[in-house]
């Protein structure tokens, strides 16, 4: 009963099998600490507003995967204020692009913990990213500075088509004070 195999006669004994087990299990153990520290690091990776890896993704969606669809669903909403902060027309509006975004994601009453701090961690790095690019740098301060560019790339055509709406150009092409700003309700000078 005591003799399972043994190399000489080809059975295992007990003593051997349990060592065997023992073995196996500690392996298993150990595997499922190095597996429970990666998802940690790969959880306050995301929380702190980094990307993740295809290789960090998929091991998310093996292993936790109630937390990839959290994860994926945050990234969707970082990549969709990415294409808004693109699309932008000036700093101030990037800015608020990100405060709106923000502010959202902090009432949103749907989120669990994860998600409010995930989410606007990530947002925050997206807008520090998209001030780093030459695109930010490129745009105006503010709205005003932006509707005044645009005018100005305006073809003749298309400024007298402007002239026909209420905005008058003197002859060196800058557009009068008053009526831009009755156009845009902009109480500035120009």
């Amino acid at each position: 009963m005591g003799e399972l195999w043994n190399p000489l006669t080809g059975k295992e004994t007990v003593f051997e099998w349990v060592k065997r087990a023992k073995k196996a299990n500690r392996q298993e153990e150990q595997n499922k600490r190095k597996e429970s520290q990666k998802l940690r690091k790969i959880i306050t990776k995301f929380k702190m507003g980094k990307k993740l890896r295809g290789s960090e993704l998929s091991f998310l969606a093996r292993v936790a995967p109630e937390l990839y669809v959290k994860v994926q669903k945050i990234v969707k909403q970082r990549k969709a204020m990415e294409m808004r902060l693109k699309n932008a027309k000036s700093k101030e509006e990037a800015a608020d692009i990100v405060s709106g975004a923000m502010r959202n994601a902090l009432n949103n009453e749907e989120m669990d913990e994860f998600e409010k701090i995930s989410l606007t961690n990530q947002l925050r790095e997206a807008y520090k990213e998209f001030m780093e690019c030459d695109s930010y740098k490129s745009l105006p301060s503010d709205d005003l500075e932006a509707k005044k560019e645009e005018i100005s790339l305006l073809s003749i055509g298309e400024r007298e088509e402007v002239v026909e709406e209420g905005i008058s150009y003197d002859s060196s092409g800058g557009e009068r004070e008053d009526k831009v700003r009755s156009l845009w309700n902009i109480d500035v000078a120009l």
